[in-house]
């Protein structure tokens, strides 16, 4: 039976057949992952297939199921692909973005036939890279040394613009590059490390051993977007200590700065000119409810703005076609990443916005568009995807005693960082969603397997760690106005409690509870001392106590508190004596206690890079508080965890450290396990790698309207 008439015959039993929504969801994703991740475009078509039968009457879930189905029909570069994409538009008028993105795929509409996508580079060149007006040269940033660099897109060839050496002579690097429209000029951002500063500079393409520096202010980081037409001005992206933003323009002659819009500390993704000069294109969220974006068009005298694209989705601006009359953009409306382009004319948007191209990777960045019409735009080509499995652990051992069980089948979705909540009956992790990336916390029940999903009004947060009373879910985690600290969030309702927010100069990591609730420890960063320190904090009053202070201190993910309650282990570094660490600490206070040390076996200049020589972290606690598992690694500048892996079982009472033999099928796992309260089972994150990890460049061409279409036309 062929392909189309199963999906005719699936469509027609849907209509007469009670939806099952929640299941068509779920197939969808599974199909999703069977398309994105394993490649298996077959597998794929028939679980879209069995999502349209659950569909039922539900249209819009039905239209895009057949639409992901006739992608892998092309993909796959079988003919059915048109024939479900005609059957969409023909019977789904109603659906009119699933039917939009049809009517590109056959080429109705504006579309052009002849859109070609080329690969340009797959190594060395990420998103933060631009192309110059004729298509010759990509500047990027090497990642090998963090130098301004160029490639000749004819040739392959590399050549820097800036030799700063190696990582290890200096931090220092560049950001963001953008070429002139003339090709002959590069801005980009320079960090030093040595005083945290950002200057904007400016090199000559044909070579250049002594940069301009434009613009330069402590205290405020800077990078350049776009270049003026005439290349007398260059758009930036402004941002102060005190969380607020600016757009603005640098003139290359003097380097002064003209402000045209404040903002908060959501900078926009990126700023473009348009082929006038007249306008400058970005995005930003429209309100602080949410990260999700919309496209905006400023005037270049800043004195009008206008609001050009307003959706749900997570919109973000892509640049402007060589003759202005088209806008573009990307966007995630049809459930993945897409080209569109909004029609403009006189100034103003003239129409809806059009699918150009369907499927673009998941972190994706436009570096420019070139005279010919040429867009070249880059990211990561895949993305690894995670979830978290359960298992019976043997803690004499190091060894399993189950084969691991998956608990978060949700296929795109990347769920990690899990936690059980004191009677072991919950469990709690982060869940990323494809494709806007937002973070939810998801509490499962383990005895029924029902799912509530929290959505704590915060731009990011990292862990979570149930209270002893199961009241709270403590984190790290960034405010919707960018301030980062230390906060609390109800497990019934997500509402979210500051506990405290890093202060200039510092940083706080790895929030964990004391045994009776009342005091949370953490560690703080101290960026001009260059150490940390472990804090006890009252939560009532906000007494601070010091634990332990030193350079490198770490705890994986979390203060590793002992189940008991009475100690947490951190890494460290002794210099003098060139070794790396394994600490105990006291929690109630008094001396730390060293449990193992490990010769660094490099310099003891590089100890503070933990990429480098032999060191040791803790893997878990022991139920009974009495030992803890410990992994030692030995790295080394092109691998840092290469095979030299070992684990060992360390008892706190002064006992002699032993190495568990044949124990490291769970060893990279093991450092962000959850410990269930049985003492037995373990909760941990397993990485399923994507098939690869290129940084790619595309140039796509032909891919803009034949014609323009004018509102109301």
């Amino acid at each position: 039976m062929k392909p189309i008439l199963v999906a005719t015959i699936i469509f027609a039993v849907a209509m007469a057949a009670p939806a099952d929504e929640k299941k068509a969801n779920e197939l969808i994703q599974a199909a999703q992952a069977k398309e994105t991740v394993q490649g298996d475009l077959k597998a794929a078509i028939a679980l879209y297939g069995q999502a349209v039968h659950e569909a039922g009457p539900n249209r819009a879930l039905v239209a895009k199921s057949l639409l992901r189905m006739a992608e892998c029909y092309q993909k796959m570069g079988n003919e059915e692909a048109r024939k479900v994409y005609e059957q969409i538009v023909r019977e789904y008028a109603d659906q009119k973005e699933v039917v939009t993105e049809a009517r590109a795929h056959l080429g109705g509409g504006t579309q052009t036939r002849r859109q070609t996508n080329t690969l340009v580079s797959s190594s060395k060149i990420g998103a933060q890279a631009s192309i110059s007006p004729d298509g010759r040269l990509i500047s990027f940033v090497d990642p090998d040394t963090g130098d301004l660099a160029l490639r000749d897109v004819a040739t392959g060839a590399d050549r820097r613009l800036t030799n700063k050496g190696t990582w290890a002579q200096s931090k220092d690097e560049a950001e963001f590059p953008v070429i002139s429209r003339d090709g002959k000029q590069v801005v980009f951002t320079w960090w030093r490390e040595a005083d945290d500063r950002y200057d904007l500079r400016l090199a000559n393409t044909s070579g250049d051993p002594n940069p301009r520096r434009l613009y330069g202010n402590p205290g405020v980081s800077i990078s350049p977007d776009d270049w003026s037409p005439d290349g007398k001005f260059v758009a930036v992206e402004v941002y102060h200590k005190d969380k607020t933003g600016q757009i603005g323009l640098i003139s290359v002659g003097d380097g002064s700065l003209r402000v045209l819009k404040s903002t908060d500390w959501r900078a926009p993704g990126r700023i473009h000119f348009s082929p006038d000069g007249k306008y400058l294109a970005y995005d930003l969220p429209p309100d602080d409810t949410g990260s999700a974006r919309d496209i905006f068009v400023l005037s270049a005298d800043g004195a009008r703005e206008i609001h050009a694209v307003a959706h749900p989705a997570n919109d973000r601006v892509f640049g402007w076609s060589p003759d202005g009359k088209w806008l573009l953009f990307t966007s995630d409306r049809t459930g993945s990443p897409a080209l569109w382009g909004l029609p403009f004319e006189e100034d103003k948007p003239a129409g809806a916005p059009e699918l150009l191209k369907a499927n673009l990777p998941a972190y994706t960045r436009s570096i420019g568009i070139t005279r010919s019409g040429a867009l070249y735009y880059g990211g990561d080509s895949e993305i690894n995807h995670f979830k978290i499995h359960i298992a019976v652990f043997d803690f004499a051992t190091g060894k399993l005693l189950s084969d691991p069980t998956v608990v978060t089948p949700d296929y795109l979705d990347s769920n990690v960082l899990p936690d059980w909540s004191p009677d072991g009956r919950l469990l709690a992790y982060t869940s990323v969603r494809e494709p806007s990336q937002r973070n939810v916390l998801v509490i499962r029940s383990m005895d029924s397997g029902e799912v509530r999903e929290l959505h704590p009004k915060l731009n990011a947060f990292s862990t979570t760690f149930w209270s002893p009373d199961s009241r709270w879910l403590l984190t790290r985690a960034g405010d919707l106005k960018g301030r980062w600290g230390i906060s609390q969030i109800d497990a019934q309702t997500g509402d979210v409690t500051p506990l405290l927010l890093d202060q200039p100069g510092e940083q706080s990591w790895y929030p964990g509870w004391t045994a009776d609730g009342k005091s949370i420890l953490y560690k703080r960063d101290y960026r001009a001392t260059k150490d940390s320190a472990i804090i006890r904090r009252e939560i009532a009053t906000g007494k601070e106590t010091e634990l332990i202070r030193g350079r490198s201190l770490g705890q994986a993910d979390k203060p590793r508190i002992s189940p008991d309650g009475k100690y947490l282990v951190t890494n460290s570094i002794d210099e003098a004596a060139n070794v790396r660490t394994l600490l105990l600490v006291p929690v109630a206070g008094g001396d730390a206690r060293e449990l193992m040390r490990v010769p660094s076996e490099i310099p003891a200049a590089e100890l503070a890079d933990r990429k480098k020589g032999a060191w040791i972290t803790l893997a878990c606690w022991t139920p009974d508080s009495r030992a803890v598992l410990a992994l030692k690694f030995r790295g080394d500048p092109t691998n840092p965890r290469n095979e030299s892996l070992e684990m060992w079982r360390i008892p706190i009472d002064g006992g002699a450290p032993r190495k568990l033999e044949g124990a490291l099928q769970m060893s990279d796992n093991l450092p962000f396990a959850a410990l269930h309260p049985d003492g037995r089972r373990i909760a941990f994150t397993v990485t399923e790698p994507a098939p690869h990890r290129d940084k790619e460049i595309w140039a796509l061409e032909n891919f803009l309207p034949s014609k323009t279409k004018s509102a109301g036309k």
